[in-house]
């Protein structure tokens, strides 16, 4: 018994399918709160409570498990039974929410041994409809028989009279015309209640027949669909079948940011100084001037060191940048235009990608060639100088992050923060450039989510977390857009008198990618060396062993054999490539996957 499988037969979650390994959960809420682990849609599921119920592990058996309802509105129900306290719960159990709210079965996995399931509760089915009694009055009395009031015989009024008025009555020799009239009405009325009450018992019936074979219909489709989704799932799709299903899913993304100062609004530059100083020359005590990079261009850029030893450049902003004088020193401004891939999760416009291709302000800078290296400086612009007396030179830093800049880290109003000038999405074989807005992004791992707004339904991937489950070898399909990867260029034909001439444009295309899971990094604290404990210094990642795409490729889905988008793609090189685990996307969706 390692996971906890919920399969939803209705409901806003119907024919979803989540699991919970036991290792990262002791209990399980549920209800349409957020903070819930099992959270159903809180204009939907409107029976549910915000936290309805729990499911927890019983502390006298741990290979029992008790649901227990939380004081909801509308009740909690194992097998259509409700229940008033702790409740143990089996695997196979179905548990719903609120009379005719959502349901889901409780399955264990894999399942306990000797395990039974719960004895399930009978329908009640009302009972047979009784057979209509024989009415009291025999009818008409044949010539011959007294004549009594309109020719009904005596033992007939007797009979009538014994049913009408409950005990045994002798008739009088004589009966009047009125008192025969009475009796019959009587008999009518009597019939007629007779008639309307089997009536009303044959109409019940009707419905409850009715309600059992809706119910036995919905059921045989709830399974039929159960069956559909396990047959999907168990196909095993070739990367052939991928690219035709979900490359409509796959974006091209290109962003142009600049890094600004929230609290002035102003654009950071970082200051270039000449590449020349003096020295004196001690025959004849001449200051003499010498390059302080050997064959470096004219101007290069000035790096700080913090007291802990980290290398950050000396920034400005533009206001002050534009005093600078240009005989002395310059500036370049920071930012940049990357560009990368992302893919849809959801019909109106959600896309998954990679933090560092739509908000690279909070990974670490590239720094352009030029500012590969520099002179290191003090606060007051002096340089700094070796033991003998020359220039400091300083390689620019790999892991500096603009928006965590030391110079607006403690302040309590400010920072530093990347503005977008653009950020487009374009889909595969199509000019359309299609503004994007960055809509969160990830504190912990490389993933972000923006989102496009399309008056049409979109097409999407299909995302699972497979991350307890997920072994090595297993074969993947990367989809994206490598920078290597060769683009059309077209001429886009003008149907409108402005411009007058066309213009070229890139149109780019999908690039399918094919290998394996060559390791499983985990990680329980990528940030320090904890005793007994494990870290890496990418975070969670799976290994891949494919090195045909690279950069550009970033934020595309990887899939399993099944069609799944599993992982995010996100740091290539030329032996080795990386993805993200998809869990780590789903949680940025708001879907707690654990």
């Amino acid at each position: 018994m390692e996971r906890i499988v919920l399969k939803h037969l209705s409901g806003s979650k119907v024919n979803q399918v989540e699991e919970f390994p036991l290792a990262h959960f002791k209990e399980l809420t549920i209800g349409r709160d957020t903070t819930c682990a099992v959270k159903y849609d809180p204009n939907i599921d409107d029976l549910v409570g915000r936290v309805h119920a729990r499911i927890e592990c019983d502390t006298k058996d741990t290979s029992q498990f008790l649901i227990i309802d939380l004081s909801s509105r509308n009740g909690t129900y194992v097998n259509t039974r409700r229940i008033s306290g702790p409740e143990k719960i089996k695997h196979g159990d179905v548990v719903q929410f609120g009379p005719g709210g959502p349901q889901f079965r409780f399955e264990l996995e894999p399942q306990v041994e000797g395990a039974i399931r719960s004895t399930r509760s009978a329908v009640d089915v009302p009972g047979q409809v009784k057979a209509t009694r024989e009415a009291g009055v025999s009818g008409m009395a044949s010539p011959g028989n007294s004549a009594v009031g309109q020719g009904i015989s005596d033992s007939a009024i007797k009979n009538f009279l014994q049913e009408v008025g409950g005990e045994s009555l002798e008739p009088r020799a004589t009966v009047g015309k009125a008192t025969v009239e009475r009796m019959i009405a009587q008999s009518q009325t009597r019939n007629k209640k007779q008639t309307q009450r089997q009536f009303i018992i044959g109409g019940l019936s009707l419905l409850v027949v009715l309600a059992l074979a809706v119910g036995i219909f919905v059921y045989r489709s709830q399974k039929q669909n159960e069956n559909a989704i396990n047959t999907k799932s168990d196909r095993k799709m070739t990367p052939a079948d991928i690219a035709n299903s979900y490359s409509k899913a796959v974006v091209f993304i290109e962003i142009g940011w600049k890094l600004i100062n929230t609290e002035t609004g102003k654009q950071m530059h970082h200051i270039y100084l000449p590449n020349v100083y003096s020295i004196k020359v001690k025959t004849d005590e001449k200051e003499k001037s010498l390059p302080i990079i050997r064959g470096g261009a004219d101007y290069i850029p000035a790096y700080f060191r913090l007291q802990d030893g980290t290398i950050e450049p000396m920034l400005i902003d533009s206001d002050d940048a534009a005093l600078l004088p240009q005989q002395r020193r310059s500036s370049e401004p920071i930012g940049n235009e990357p560009a990368g891939s992302g893919f849809l999760v959801s019909t109106d416009g959600f896309i998954l990608t990679n933090r560092h291709v739509v908000a690279p302000w909070k990974d670490g800078y590239k720094f352009p060639p030029k500012a590969k290296y520099g002179v290191l400086v003090d606060g007051y612009m002096r340089l700094q100088v070796t033991k003998d007396g020359q220039p400091e030179v300083v390689e620019a830093p790999d892991d500096w992050v603009p928006s965590e800049d030391s110079m607006v880290k403690n302040k309590l109003r400010g920072g530093l923060e990347g503005k977008t000038d653009y950020l487009y999405i374009t889909f595969q074989n199509t000019s359309n450039r299609i503004p994007a807005k960055l809509v969160r992004v990830s504190d912990t791992h490389d993933v972000a989510m923006i989102k496009i707004d399309l008056p049409e339904s979109l097409p999407k991937t299909e995302v699972r977390d497979t991350y307890d489950t997920i072994m090595q070898g297993g074969a993947i399909t990367v989809l994206g857009y490598p920078g290597e990867s060769l683009p059309y260029v077209a001429e886009i034909e003008k149907k409108d008198p402005f411009p007058r001439k066309g213009k070229l444009t890139t149109i780019y295309g999908v690039t399918l990618s094919q290998g394996n899971i060559g390791r499983l990094v985990r990680t329980e604290d990528k940030t320090k060396v904890v005793a007994n404990k494990r870290y890496s210094y990418l975070g969670d990642v799976y290994q891949l062993t494919i090195n045909s795409t690279g950069e550009g490729n970033s934020g595309g889905p990887v899939f399993d054999e099944e069609g799944r988008v599993i992982a995010i793609f996100f740091l290539g090189s030329a032996r080795m490539t990386y993805a993200v685990p998809i869990r780590y996307g789903i949680e940025l969706m708001g879907a707690p996957s654990r």
